[in-house]
């Protein structure tokens, strides 16, 4: 309930139970190289995104789930287990209900995972959406850094990314057969 409704304590709690060296070795696997120079600094931060990353960096980390826990690489990152338990959680309308509600945004007629986040200040929203066939990052805020009022990551960022989640199937509908 805590990763799908996005829980900051539980969250903290956790990595610190963890340890943020543990931690950033793991997201080192996953691909976020720019923490390399953020990640100690942002200690446990982490768990609330305060080391930066690009999108870039996300959306393929995000894939490793679907993946059952590989990169696209092929490397195991996460037995394949444990990739399909956050697979389940990711994909879980009561386990979100807590944090998002009932939404409609995040239901689909294919089996698909959502993920999103807010930075302090509103200043970066951001939605993660994905599926065995395709996984879509969708960035939203202003280049200046100024704040995007009363918008969360939940809010519009995961509308276009289940719209564009959406088209691809419709485009595509064989792989919701998959």
């Amino acid at each position: 309930i805590a990763l799908a409704s996005s829980l900051n304590v539980p969250a903290v709690s956790i990595l610190e139970q963890l340890g943020v060296s543990n931690n950033l070795e793991k997201l080192y696997q996953l691909g976020f190289e720019s923490l390399r120079q953020t990640g100690k600094k942002a200690d446990l931060g982490l768990a609330l995104g305060a080391g930066e990353v690009s999108l870039n960096e996300l959306v393929p980390a995000f894939a490793v789930f679907v993946r059952d826990g590989k990169n696209f690489e092929g490397a195991q990152i996460y037995e394949e287990d444990t990739a399909r338990l956050i697979c389940s959680i990711l994909s879980d309308k009561a386990a979100r209900s807590l944090g998002f509600g009932y939404s409609q945004t995040f239901e689909t007629k294919y089996p698909a995972i959502f993920k999103t986040g807010t930075s302090n200040q509103y200043q970066n929203i951001i939605a993660l959406g994905a599926t065995k066939d395709y996984t879509i990052g969708v960035w939203m805020g202003n280049f200046n850094g100024q704040t995007v009022i009363g918008k969360t990551g939940s809010s519009l960022p995961a509308w276009v990314a289940r719209k564009v989640l959406d088209y691809l199937y419709q485009e595509n509908p064989l792989s919701a057969q998959k």
